[in-house]
């Protein structure tokens, strides 16, 4: 009888699906939908308000590590696995289709972290954004060694140029776990600064990542005049 009850459901959802896509639904019912995939017979319902009572959010779902996935009664390895994937998918999107991330001072610390997750060398990249702030590309210019990486003031002009880039955000990483900009990191910002106005763009910001956390280097510049 319990699996009629959910064959039923499910086949309801679908319908809907068909008709309107996700548009109306609650974040719980389109969890739910989803792990359809994963879970062929139980009440996914009951899963969904259970993952987003944990992670609290349906982004705090696709965001969630696999641990904490897997403390939610009723997910397993494979269902947490599932979920991750989506969540890379939705981030990889957002980060390759021009327009379609707007990145502003409440998301951009979450999207360096994303960016330079796993990173073991210094790496520099760029972020090209139209005038909305939308992302238009992200390019990595360079690569060091653990401690140190050569940053082309010519390559970084080339690539605002050939993306049109109304604004430019500059970032990278300090593996060594120090938060702090150097001589160099500064005096690098000012020379990108200088070379971005000769094609019309600006500079909004540089960035240093280490681990979760993440400094401005011009608003740094600026409280230590």
């Amino acid at each position: 009888m319990a699996d009629n009850i959910h064959s039923g459901h499910r086949k309801r959802l679908r319908n809907r699906f068909d008709k309107v896509g996700f548009e109306g639904w609650s974040d719980h019912e389109v969890l739910e939908f989803l792990l359809f995939s994963v879970f062929r017979r139980c009440d996914t319902n009951a899963l969904a308000h259970r993952l987003i009572d944990t992670c609290g959010s349906l982004g705090g779902v696709f965001n969630a590590s696999q641990e904490l996935l897997m403390s939610v009664d009723g997910i397993g390895e494979q269902a947490a696995y599932y979920l991750r994937t989506l969540g890379a998918a939705f981030a990889y999107m957002n980060d390759n289709i021009k327009g379609g991330l707007r990145l502003n001072k409440g998301n951009i610390a979450k999207y360096l972290r994303r960016l330079f997750a796993g990173k073991k060398h210094e790496c520099f990249y760029m972020i090209m954004l139209d005038k909305s702030m939308c992302v238009l590309s992200k390019q990595l210019l360079f690569e060091g060694d653990f401690a140190h990486t050569e940053v082309n003031i010519t390559e970084i002009f080339r690539a605002a140029v050939k993306e049109d880039a109304a604004h430019v955000i500059a970032a990278h990483n300090h593996p060594s776990g120090v938060l702090a900009p150097s001589e160099a990191d500064i005096s690098t910002t000012r020379l990108i600064q200088e070379a971005l106005t000769l094609v019309d763009s600006s500079l909004l910001e540089h960035y240093i990542v280490s681990g979760s956390e993440c400094i401005g280097i011009l608003e740094y510049l600026s409280k230590n005049k």
